[in-house]
């Protein structure tokens, strides 16, 4: 079986607050991108075992490993034994959501080899804020930690590039907690494609990395003004108007050596 597990990137994501679960409150509009992750799920060996092109992946905090695991603590089916091979595209911990994505394939494979009419939703959101969203894909609005999902109208194909600077990964819980100790929140809303371009996150992690704001003003020097901060960070997203023309100007721009330039393009769900 191979399931292909997509990045996301958040087109809006208002903070609202903390909540006493230790969470915060969140409104985030989020769009599937075609840059994926690959799981191969073979049935072999004795119970589970993973491999990964990153080794250093290839771990018990893996969130495809946790996710098999609850998969069958919580439906109590007799667990297969598989070799899952994890074959990593998507930058890790850069707001993308590879490990979330990579999870929520986990799931729906299991769901497929036992071929039972199981709920995924609540493992989903067990597993991480982020997780639910997979099962869907497309544009969806998470609220909610994350965690409750109403899929949106799809939007119009459009290619995007992602730029990530290699020598960075950002937490989600530190970027939370930098948000948490500045202390203020607003509530933001949008209507069109043009006001929904919003990240809280960029106010706090802006001035702890400001390579990351430089790099988003040259962005908008460039043409590129549907520029935003992508989840956590520390991935900046842009999304292109004119393809032929802006893509030389961002690779003479972003050198390679200090950046990772992915291009890749809106997905909607079939």
């Amino acid at each position: 079986m191979h399931f292909e597990a997509h990045a996301k990137i958040n087109l809006f994501l208002n903070v609202l607050g903390p909540r006493p679960d230790g969470f915060h409150e969140i409104r985030s509009v989020m769009q599937a991108l075609a840059l994926a992750d690959q799981l191969t799920i073979m049935p072999e060996g004795n119970s589970l075992q993973l491999t990964c092109s990153d080794p250093a992946l290839a771990t018990p905090e893996n969130l495809v490993v946790k996710a098999y695991h609850l998969f069958y603590e919580e439906t109590g089916f007799s667990p297969m034994a598989l070799h899952v091979h994890l074959e990593k595209n998507i930058p890790v911990a850069a707001g993308l959501g590879g490990g979330s994505s990579d999870a929520a394939s986990m799931l729906m494979a299991l769901k497929q080899l036992h071929g039972e009419a199981v709920s995924l939703e609540k493992m989903a959101a067990q597993l991480g804020s982020d997780v639910p969203f997979f099962l869907y894909g497309g544009t969806c609005l998470a609220t909610g930690r994350g965690e409750k999902i109403s899929p949106l109208p799809p939007l119009q194909p459009r290619e995007v590039v992602l730029l990530k600077p290699k020598a960075l990964e950002i937490s989600a819980a530190s970027a939370y907690q930098a948000l948490r100790e500045e202390n203020r929140y607003v509530e933001k809303d949008y209507d069109d494609l043009v006001d929904l371009l919003y990240n809280d996150f960029e106010r706090v992690l802006f001035p702890q990395y400001p390579a990351l704001a430089r790099a988003k003003s040259k962005l908008i020097q460039l043409g590129c003004h549907a520029t935003l901060l992508s989840g956590s960070g520390p991935t900046l997203f842009t999304i292109l108007d004119d393809p032929e023309i802006q893509r030389p100007k961002i690779e003479h721009a972003f050198p390679s050596n200090i950046w990772q330039v992915i291009y890749t393009n809106f997905l909607r769900m079939p």
